[in-house]
């Protein structure tokens, strides 16, 4: 039986343009099956200027959708990011008022039956007053591997101590190992999929026959699943966990490049040659 990896035969990086086209053709077929005499009355003043043969249109056509899929994605991007802004000043919040607010409150919701009786709160409150006495005791192990990863790697390959450095520590860290489009954007897909229903929402706009709950419902599952990825992209991106373990994968990344050792780890050494003399010669 023979089993094909496509994988090794088409890249991610070449599939990441391809995939643009997912989300503007879903807007072209949209606007043609909805609203046809909004497409003829664009094209027909160009067709009496210059006849566009069929092959021609359809590259025209595959061009827009390109344009207009590329321009979608780079919305879900820029969602992505800003949704990155709100974990941070949700996480500069959240340590501002963990004492002196939520803590009081839930020794409050303590006393009460209701509550006092159900694990999960009991979990719940356990875990803030941990995480205020100790707001890195969940991340420190993921953030002790990385430092000793990173430093077996350094004077392997570079001949560079980090045990010895200072604040030039975490920019060379970062300087090694490079994330993957998958652990910072999330999968690719996904993102196509956000663009499609963006694009399915902007289609109603121009095509009132799309405004029924069918094809409403098609592009809030694709935009509600692509909001999803981007809330958990965003929250792995400001998590010092999921970020350490992140930088752990690309370090081991480097390991298979370029081999555990390099000449700055292992000295060059000669056989011993044999003494000279009339036994030996």
């Amino acid at each position: 039986m023979l089993n094909v990896d496509l994988s090794n035969i088409v890249r991610r990086s070449s599939l990441a343009p391809l995939s643009a086209f997912i989300p503007g053709l879903f807007f072209e077929i949209s606007i043609l099956l909805g609203n046809p005499q909004l497409i003829t009355s664009r094209t027909a003043p160009t067709e009496k200027l210059v006849p566009l043969s069929p092959y021609l249109q359809l590259a025209i056509a595959l061009f827009l959708a390109f344009i207009i899929g590329r321009a979608s994605m780079l919305l879900v991007h820029f969602i992505q990011h800003a949704l990155t802004y709100v974990h941070l000043a949700r996480l500069a919040l959240s340590a501002k008022l963990r004492t002196p607010v939520l803590i009081p409150m839930l020794n409050q919701l303590a006393n009460m039956r209701l509550f006092a009786s159900r694990p999960t709160f009991q979990n719940l409150r356990a875990r803030v007053s941990q995480h205020a006495a100790d707001a890195q005791k969940e991340a420190r192990p993921a953030s002790t591997a990385l430092h000793k990863l990173a430093s077996k790697l350094f004077l392997e390959r570079y001949g560079v101590n980090l045990g010895t450095a200072g604040e030039e520590w975490e920019p060379l860290l970062w300087a090694v190992g490079t994330l993957t489009e998958l652990e910072w954007r999330g999968p690719l897909l996904i993102i196509a999929s956000e663009a499609t229903g963006w694009c399915g929402l902007v289609a109603t706009t121009l095509a009132p026959t799309l405004r029924n709950s069918y094809y409403i419902a098609l592009s809030l599952i694709f935009l509600l699943t692509g909001l999803h990825n981007d809330y958990r992209v965003a929250g792995r991106r400001t998590d010092p966990e999921a970020t350490a373990a992140w930088k752990t994968r690309a370090i081991l990344r480097e390991y298979e490049k370029g081999g555990r050792t390099t000449p700055h780890s292992q000295e060059k050494t000669e056989p011993p040659q044999e003494p000279e003399g009339p036994d030996h010669a």
